[in-house]
């Protein structure tokens, strides 16, 4: 790879002998010069093929068993969907297999039963605060395990590692390794030893989704940036509006008074026809021929302007019955949008922080409540309500007014917007502003539910949709200096219900689990000196460890012990031992609790 982490010397740059963006030679000059053109000493990165981790997930009896999860999910399923009525309909979704693209490929014969259905998540990180050190990471998930164990870290396995520091140039080279392998195994299939039916078995590998947040699916979908005309993610077709001179687009669906930007200047958007906001992979495919066959630079630039389109994604390699196509496969990432990106817009729209142009007044944003004293005051009340969340919550929410710009956590964000929210901004928001966000509110809970019925999903999506069309009406309100308040982070709240439809319930296809990978593979970094080998080094690591613990269960089995002299009062509880320095009298509870323990000896 290049140093400057530029690309990897792979496919067509396979033979180059220096980077062809920053010019910098592929080898180390002065061991090649001292060996005389010998010694040919590069930079590398960390692919970890795909088919090998899976084939060790197959070997041993209790993780092949795991493995027939997919299988018996979707039979049970299709029979419910033949007696349901209306018939075909899904009355509840649970699960990436109640989403209809998937319902689809199984009843066109694309996905079979031993085939391997998996998920690609990519995220970038930064290992230390301190000091200049991004990297990317991708990983697999096996979604052909059930929800409650696919996304643990003995089942998440490693795809590969892109160096530092800087952001790769081109990371379609990066990623070629891993994804030929897996086009290799969709073009021969995949040999397993199943260990639960005690036979070889030939399946196929089928991507059903590549996840990222907002700076990662730019990289893997070819298509613009959100600040791009057609810059919504899923490519459902709605082209944004820039302002007079401007170049960046915001998805206004209300076009500004007295608008004449040339290409901006379309007439009103229902975002209630649904049919022209679908993702629709054949205008894709057709767009991406015309960005193909332009014939020069210039006509590049204008065909990508009008479709939205930079490159042909790496995807398009794979076999087109063995992924759900693109841009399908490309899901909408649930935890950067409801978790970091909404929140910190509207907090910034309430403090009166946004940008605001000369021919605009904040003084007219009645909004702007959050400020001096009322947001300090504010602050205080959120952190108060720490101890009334359980411990199985985590993180508690910290006092907003003294760390929200250092290192408040999207869990913390989520919490203190959709689980306190309609009752901590009550009285500190304008009354009309407090009811359009609890509409906010009210969709999002619905979509982070466990299982969510058809007609909570049609309430969601209402919701969502009124959300969306008076956030325009209350904050942008038709005026071209405020059209950069309706970013893209607005727009796709009208797509998350019916994407939840589309591919079933859209947290189990966040980066939450990406992240978590961040952040344990991080944590075992123990010199940061070379914090990138280290990091590739420590994700081979767990790949093998991974395998042998699914090989050989019993040797790994993690079972804990119950807490030591604890009394088992059934249930699943369990009397813990007196842990006081001092007596105190038992309450009420504890009394009947020694009485339960006595009635157990």
């Amino acid at each position: 790879m290049c140093p400057g982490s530029c690309l990897a010397y792979t496919g067509p740059f396979e033979d180059a002998e220096k980077c062809p963006t920053c010019d910098t030679p592929r080898y180390d000059q002065q061991k090649l010069a001292a060996s005389r053109g010998k010694n040919k000493v590069g930079w590398l990165c960390q692919t970890i093929p795909l088919g090998p981790q899976l084939q060790a997930f197959f070997r041993a009896r209790r993780t092949a068993a795991y493995m027939e999860y997919r299988t018996n999910y979707t039979r049970l399923l299709l029979a419910a969907l033949r007696s349901a009525q209306p018939p075909g309909v899904v009355q509840m979704f649970e699960d990436i297999f109640s989403g209809s693209d998937y319902l689809d490929a199984v009843n066109r014969g694309d996905i079979k039963e031993h085939d391997i259905v998996v998920m690609m998540s990519i995220d970038g990180a930064q290992l230390y605060q301190s000091k200049q050190s991004d990297c990317w990471i991708y990983i697999w998930v096996i979604l052909k395990l059930s929800p409650d164990q696919r996304y643990k870290k003995k089942f998440v396995l490693p795809g590969g590692f892109i160096p530092g520091p800087n952001k790769p140039k081109n990371i379609d080279s990066f990623l070629f390794p891993g994804m030929h392998h897996v086009a290799a195994l969709q073009k021969e299939g995949l040999v397993v030893w199943d260990g639960s039916a005690l036979e070889r078995r030939r399946s196929d590998i089928y991507i059903a989704i590549a996840s990222a947040d907002s700076p990662g699916m730019a990289f893997i979908n070819g298509l613009v940036g959100h600040h791009g005309g057609h810059g919504c993610r899923i490519y459902c077709g709605m082209k944004g509006r820039h302002k007079d001179g401007g170049t960046h687009y915001f998805p206004a669906a209300l076009k500004p008074h007295n608008f004449t930007v040339d290409g901006c200047d379309h007439d009103d958007v229902n975002y209630r026809d649904s049919k022209q906001f679908r993702p629709d992979p054949a205008r894709y495919q057709e767009n991406l021929r015309k960005v193909e066959q332009s014939p020069n630079q210039t006509q590049y630039r204008l065909c990508r302007l009008a479709t939205g389109i930079v490159r042909p994604s790496l995807f398009n390699g794979l076999s087109p019955r063995k992924f759900l196509g693109i841009p399908n496969c490309f899901a909408i990432d649930l935890m950067h949008l409801v978790a970091i990106n909404i929140p910190e817009h509207l907090i910034e729209l309430w403090q009166g922080s946004l940008y605001c142009e000369p021919t605009d007044d904040k003084r007219t944003w009645a909004w702007a409540t959050l400020q001096g004293t009322v947001w300090k005051n504010h602050g205080k009340v959120v952190a108060a309500t720490t101890p009334y969340f359980p411990s199985s919550f985590d993180r508690p929410i910290r006092n907003p007014a003294e760390k929200i710009n250092s290192g408040f956590k999207a869990w913390e964000f989520l919490l203190y917007f959709f689980a306190v929210g309609p009752a901590v901004f009550r009285g500190v928001l304008p009354e009309v502003y407090w009811k359009h966000f609890c509409k906010l509110v009210y969709g999002i809970r619905i979509l982070h539910q466990r299982k969510i019925s058809i007609a909570q999903l049609k309430e969601a999506h209402i919701a969502l949709i009124t959300y969306v069309e008076e956030f325009e009406a209350l904050y942008y309100q038709r005026r071209e200096d405020r059209l950069h308040f309706v970013r893209q982070s607005i727009h796709l709240l009208v797509h998350v219900a019916p994407e939840t439809f589309r591919l079933g319930p859209s947290t189990l296809y966040s980066q939450w689990m990406m992240e978590r990978t961040i952040g344990n593979l991080g944590e075992e970094i123990r010199q940061p000196s070379n914090p990138f080998a280290n990091l590739a080094e420590r994700g081979l690591r767990r790949s093998r460890v991974n395998a042998l613990k699914a090989m050989y269960p019993v040797y790994f089995d993690e079972e804990q012990a119950p807490p030591r002299n604890s009394v088992d009062l059934g249930n699943n509880y369990r009397l813990l031992r007196a842990q006081d320095n001092t007596d105190r009298p038992l309450r009420a509870h504890q009394e009947i609790g020694h009485a339960l323990a006595a009635l157990k000896t």
